[in-house]
């Protein structure tokens, strides 16, 4: 009874819908998909919520926008703040706009997966390839661009030394508390930048830099991996060698600053606002002396 978000009433057609894809009785669902199904619908102890109690989808995807909108104010707020007073956006900025962000439940990104998850907390801002196979800035970036060009001022005040200043990025990907498990990126074009934010010990970047993809990636050996402190500083690597982030305690965000896959297929008009944004479109020269940082 104190809780009052249980007596949030579902709609009906949300309870229909998640009755018959229980039942089968509409749609034929594998054990797996029905353990899957199921999951998404426990309460905060961990017990089956109620059909009635349960929250709409629709309901959700309200919850994340009004954060984004309170996120990019925030962030909006910030940059004129910084700028005004002529001082680097630092990375309390950064943890504090990452904290107010609405994170969607990711469950396309299967090959980052922690076991016994099926969604993280990932955003993709920037130039992204769509379902359509269209090269275009999310819908994220377009409602929310204050946001956008926050995490992006971040990392021009916080410039790694040494690194071209035309270094080619086009996207973020943005993180919230999962250590990703060691995978291998396919959709981006050159070397990755990655920094960690928030209060924790643990979730460094293990990083197998000599890995040509000729071993299967679960029988690589720990002792090859590099380990990074990403909170301590920006590292470039290359996202196509296996990577991984080792278990963590705490609040962990991270971005990861990459070219998005087939970026030469976004419209110029696109090109131009990712630009506004404050990413670097590649150009031939600037991509190619950016895969000789990391040997790609």
């Amino acid at each position: 009874l104190a809780d009052r978000k249980l007596f949030t009433p579902s709609s009906l057609k949300a309870a229909v819908r998640i009755k018959t894809a229980s039942s089968g009785k509409v749609k034929k669902m594998t054990k797996q998909q029905l353990k899957l199904d199921a999951k998404k619908r426990l309460g905060p102890d961990g017990k089956q919520l109620p059909l009635w109690v349960r929250r709409p989808a629709l309901e959700m995807e309200k919850d994340i926008e009004r954060k984004r909108r309170i996120a990019n104010k925030i962030a909006a707020s910030l940059l004129q703040k910084r700028i005004k007073a002529g001082v680097k956006v630092t990375d309390e900025d950064v943890v504090t706009c990452l904290r107010a962000w609405g994170f969607v439940r990711n469950e396309q990104r299967k090959n980052v997966l922690p076991a016994g998850t099926d969604f993280v907390n990932s955003d993709t801002l920037g130039l992204n390839c769509a379902r359509d196979q269209k090269v275009r800035v999310t819908g994220a970036s377009q409602r929310h661009p204050d946001m956008t060009r926050l995490l992006n001022r971040w990392l021009a005040d916080h410039w790694p030394e040494g690194l071209a200043q035309d270094f080619p990025f086009t996207s973020i990907s943005v993180n919230s508390n999962y250590n990703a498990r060691r995978h291998r990126d396919g959709g981006n074009e050159g070397p990755s930048l990655i920094k960690a934010f928030g209060q924790f010990t643990g979730g460094r970047l293990a990083y197998w830099p000599d890995d040509d993809r000729s071993v299967k990636i679960e029988d690589l050996k720990p002792a090859q991996s590099v380990l990074y402190n990403v909170r301590a500083k920006t590292v470039t690597f290359n996202g196509k060698r296996a990577h991984e982030v080792t278990p963590f305690k705490g609040e962990r965000f991270s971005l990861v600053f990459f070219t998005c896959a087939r970026y030469w297929k976004a419209l110029s008009n696109q090109n131009k606002l990712a630009e506004s944004l404050g990413f670097h479109v590649p150009t031939d020269a600037s991509l190619k002396a950016a895969r000789a940082v990391v040997s790609m």
